[in-house]
């Protein structure tokens, strides 16, 4: 909205909406001398990326979730949960959080309370402080 109050001015013509379609000059040097414009949000794109963003930290949760959930039966350092913490790597500001849930998901020998469900409370918890949108089945 600042670019076109500031190109209405340039043209010497008044900021008000209706104005503004008589003040704004056809970039292709046109016949007629009113322009349409059609307001569009500038926040379209930056929603549309916020929506991919918390996409994203939602399935590498899951697949978090579900690994440590199998964790004190199973070793869970798969590829998949290696995907997903690399996937959680630009959102989680502490990196120690992401190792120590892949050292947990790797450590031999496993015992019935060696599992995944702290370190990934730590992420999601970290994440929920950072202001990402987790589903209800991601929270811990």
């Amino acid at each position: 909205m600042d670019a076109l109050i500031a190109e209405v001015r340039n043209n010497g013509g008044n900021t008000d909406w209706k104005a503004a379609q008589w003040a704004i000059k056809c970039p292709q040097r046109c016949a007629s001398p009113r322009v349409s414009l059609l307001a569009l949000p500038f926040g379209k794109k930056r929603a549309r990326r916020q929506a991919h963003r918390n996409t994203l930290i939602n399935l590498a949760l899951q697949i978090l979730r579900e690994a440590a959930q199998r964790s004190s039966q199973e070793p869970v350092g798969t590829l998949e949960v290696r995907l997903a913490l690399h996937v959680l790597r630009p959102f989680v500001g502490d990196q120690r959080l992401l190792v120590a849930f892949w050292e947990a998901a790797t450590i031999e020998p496993r015992h019935p309370w060696t599992s995944c469900h702290l370190p990934y409370r730590l992420i999601a918890q970290f994440l929920i402080e950072q202001d990402a949108s987790l589903d209800d089945e991601n929270r811990p």
